[in-house]
C-alpha cells in the first residue's frame, strides 16, 4: 500500500476534498547540479483530490490516504507500455503497407504510423475508463489530527 499524508481542504456530505503540497526531494542545497535545478522547477505544487469521508472530518484534519501497490503496477502498464506497444504496432502496420504499395519514403511513412499508434493508444486510455475502478481510487487509511 502506497501512503501519503495529506490535509483536508473541505468536506461535503461523504466526499472530502484533500490536498497535498509536493515536496522536491532536492534542490536545497546550493550546487548547482541537475537535482537542484530541478527542485527549482517543480518546487511547491499543490495536488487536490477527492476521497470517500468519514463523517468525522473536519476541515484542517491531517489524514494518511492510501493507494493499493496493483493500481500502480497497472497504471504504469497502461501510461507507458501500451503507448510504447502503439509505436511498434503502427509503425510496423504502416511501413508494411507502404512497401507493398512501392511508396517512397516509406521509413518516414513508418514513423508517422508509429506516431499515430502512440495518440491512439493515449486517446484510447483517456476515453476508455481504464482509471475509473474503484482500485484506483485512494482511501482514507488513518486520521493523525
Amino acid at each position: 500500500m502506497i501512503e501519503e499524508e495529506v490535509c483536508v481542504t473541505s468536506v461535503k456530505d461523504d466526499v472530502a476534498w484533500v490536498e497535498k503540497t509536493s515536496v522536491s526531494p532536492c534542490g536545497s542545497c546550493r550546487e548547482a547540479c541537475a537535482g537542484s535545478i530541478a527542485g527549482k522547477l517543480f518546487a511547491r505544487r499543490k495536488l487536490s483530490f477527492s476521497v470517500h469521508a468519514d463523517p468525522q472530518l473536519n476541515i484542517g484534519d491531517r489524514i494518511v490516504v492510501g493507494l493499493p501497490d496493483s493500481a500502480l503496477v497497472r497504471a504504469s502498464f497502461l501510461v507507458y507500455l501500451l503507448p510504447l506497444m502503439g509505436f511498434f504496432i503502427g509503425a510496423f502496420l504502416v511501413g508494411e503497407l507502404a512497401a507493398r504499395l512501392n511508396l517512397p519514403a516509406h521509413d518516414l511513412l513508418s514513423l508517422s504510423g508509429g506516431l499515430l499508434g502512440i495518440v491512439f493508444c493515449l486517446i484510447l486510455i483517456r476515453f476508455s475508463g481504464f482509471f475509473e475502478g474503484a482500485m484506483y481510487r485512494p482511501v482514507i487509511l488513518r486520521k493523525l489530527s
